[in-house]
């Protein structure tokens, strides 16, 4: 079976029928690959003797319980391969390159320090299975901060902070794998074109006020010409692929993870904290001190690495924000709150108010 060969799914590919089409018939048979990979016969001769061999356990639950775990229709399925009480394997199914790109970050990763018995670790990588283009893994230990978002109590802060310790590890690593990422990718402005057209398609009225953001942003962009370290980068890096305990923070899903500009990682964690303490809460009351906390934490050992901080974190608000406007609704008290909040935040991290750095 041949797999796309390009790391990176084409951003710029034209959304046409045909394209459409395609996509369709891939998803079709990378849930039809999902399904055989859960059958008895397949976990039996090919996943228990890898899980047995590299868990160093002779003998596992022979009763495996297999579930998909998640399916977004992105090309890739993520399996669950549960033995016992006590052990969960994830094998992750891709439709592209991305899946051998993750192997090798994941693999350098847990070989350069992030391995068994550090306090900062990637999931365990098991193994590659180059024909059937899937990666397995054994889950991560801890807790998955989303757990604690919106909740106002130390132990979220404290898991923030591992989680910004973890993130200046990565930042220091000297591993540098995949294609340095440029500008115009790591602020993803094509798709930030793609969703304003959308957004003012959906909205009319809101053409005037989404336009002269987007040249805002330009503004603050232009203010910012020096050049900045380029570090390996997660790539995706937030609460949902972010496990914590009282030892140990382990972080999975390394698909996207590149060379790029640090402040990256950074505005997307923040971004994505705050959105979601919104949308569970109705505020970001109680995101002010974890995104202070995370912030400290960074910048206290790495600050020259945030210096375009604010124009990712704009980047980051913008793109969900026109993504958002697609489910615009007339006279909708919740769309318009919710509006609100992405207005302000932006005002807000461009004017500098939410960042102790210049």
């Amino acid at each position: 079976m041949q797999y796309r060969a390009s790391f990176y799914p084409n951003e710029t590919s034209p959304n046409s029928d045909a394209a459409m089409l395609a996509e369709s018939r891939d998803q079709e048979v990378l849930e039809a690959r999902a399904t055989a990979i859960m059958q008895p016969s397949f976990v039996q001769k090919i996943v228990y003797p890898i899980v047995c061999r590299e868990t160093a356990r002779p003998r596992l639950s022979q009763d495996c319980q297999t579930s998909i775990v998640q399916n977004t229709g992105t090309g890739r399925i993520t399996v669950g391969y549960c033995f016992g009480d006590d052990l969960m394997v994830f094998g992750k199914l891709y439709s592209d390159g991305l899946g051998p790109h993750s192997v090798q970050v994941i693999k350098g990763l847990w070989q350069g320090g992030f391995g068994n018995g550090e306090p900062y670790q990637v999931s365990q990588p098991l193994s590659y299975l180059p024909e059937y283009n899937l990666f397995l893994t054994r889950a991560a230990a801890g807790t998955p901060l989303m757990a604690f978002l919106g909740q106002d109590n130390p132990e979220l802060l404290a898991y923030v902070r591992q989680a910004a310790q973890w993130l200046i590890r990565l930042h220091r690593t000297p591993l540098h794998i995949g294609r340095h990422d440029s500008l115009w990718d790591s602020l993803k402005l094509f798709r930030i074109v793609r969703r304003l057209t959308k957004a003012v398609a959906r909205a009319p009225h809101t053409r005037k006020q989404l336009i002269e953001m987007v040249d805002r942003l330009c503004q603050k962009a232009q203010q910012n010409p020096d050049p900045v370290p380029t570090v390996q980068t997660h790539g995706r890096f937030h609460y949902e692929h972010i496990f914590a305990n009282d030892t140990t923070v382990t972080l999975i899903d390394f698909d996207r993870s590149q060379p790029s500009d640090p402040a990256k990682d950074v505005a997307e964690f923040l971004s994505v904290l705050r959105l979601r303490t919104m949308k569970r809460t109705g505020s970001t009351d109680t995101a002010e001190a974890p995104t202070q906390v995370f912030l400290e934490e960074y910048l206290a050992h790495l600050p020259g690495y945030a210096e375009n901080l604010a124009i990712y974190w704009g980047a980051f608000l913008l793109l969900n924000m026109f993504h958002y406007v697609k489910k615009y609704k007339p006279n909708d008290a919740v769309f318009e709150r919710m509006m609100q909040f992405y207005e302000e935040e932006f005002d807000t991290v461009l004017s500098g108010k939410l960042l102790p750095v210049s």
